[in-house]
């Protein structure tokens, strides 16, 4: 999978370990440390292993949760790879197939699968291009954006407290989140709340960036709720990142 679930988990305030050597391990095949295996259970994404360097597992990192942990943090478009190899690169290699899983909040909503092209069995690494055009691919080619083009921060809606707790509350057959605001990121927001000012007002907000990753569009976007008090903006808490079109 070209994404990392666990990463945008730890950027949004998720607990690390608390382990000396929590990541501290890396390897040249392996610059972060871990590697994780997800799984699409019932169109919902689950992280169902965690291998880190330092000899950490999925139990270290969501006590409670030994098999598998929702992603319900999970926002946006991973990418993944199928069929034979077409070509091979030493960042990213190209194969018959990629399929693209969008994601809302941990569920799939919507795939896609581009054809790269088939596998000539006669010659290793050698690859027949499919030129149909009606394929269309998902993401855009990186000359079409501008690097690093902020776009504003907004402010969405005034928003209730309790009425947000009601609406972000997470549910799993499966059991594999706490019933609770924002899941897994519950201890975040009991945070946030206790740092709101007493005269404050909660809004919802969001604010992306566009860029260049290996030599293809990107677009980051936050989306989360912040304090305003007398026009001026407090703390805040992020409830998604998203990154498009990877």
């Amino acid at each position: 999978m070209r994404a990392e679930p666990l990463a945008t988990y730890l950027e949004l305030g998720g607990a690390w370990p608390e382990h000396p050597k929590a990541f501290q391990d890396m390897i040249s095949a392996c610059w972060r440390g871990y590697e994780g295996t997800w799984k699409v259970i019932n169109s919902r994404l689950y992280l169902v292993k965690l291998d880190e360097l330092s000899g950490l597992d999925l139990q270290a990192f969501f006590p409670g949760y030994p098999d598998r942990v929702f992603a319900h943090w999970c926002t946006g478009t991973a990418s993944f790879s199928a069929g034979k190899l077409l070509k091979y690169g030493e960042y990213e290699s190209v194969y018959e197939r990629d399929i693209f899983i969008h994601f809302v909040r941990g569920v799939a909503v919507e795939t896609t699968v581009r054809v790269n092209g088939e596998a000539d069995e006669r010659a290793p690494g050698g690859y027949r291009l499919n030129t149909d055009a009606n394929l269309t691919d998902p993401r855009r080619k990186a000359a079409e954006l501008e690097a690093d083009d902020a776009k504003p921060f907004v402010l969405i809606s005034r928003r209730d407290l309790e009425e947000v707790e009601i609406e972000e509350t997470v549910y799993d057959p499966l059991g594999a989140a706490p019933e609770a605001p924002f899941g897994h990121l519950n201890a975040v927001w009991r945070r946030f709340k206790a740092e709101l000012p007493a005269r404050s007002e909660l809004w919802s907000y969001s604010a992306s960036w566009e860029g260049r990753k290996y030599g293809w569009g990107s677009e980051m976007r936050r989306e989360g709720y912040v304090a305003v008090e007398d026009g001026r903006l407090g703390p805040f808490f992020g409830s998604v990142k998203r990154i498009e079109n990877r």
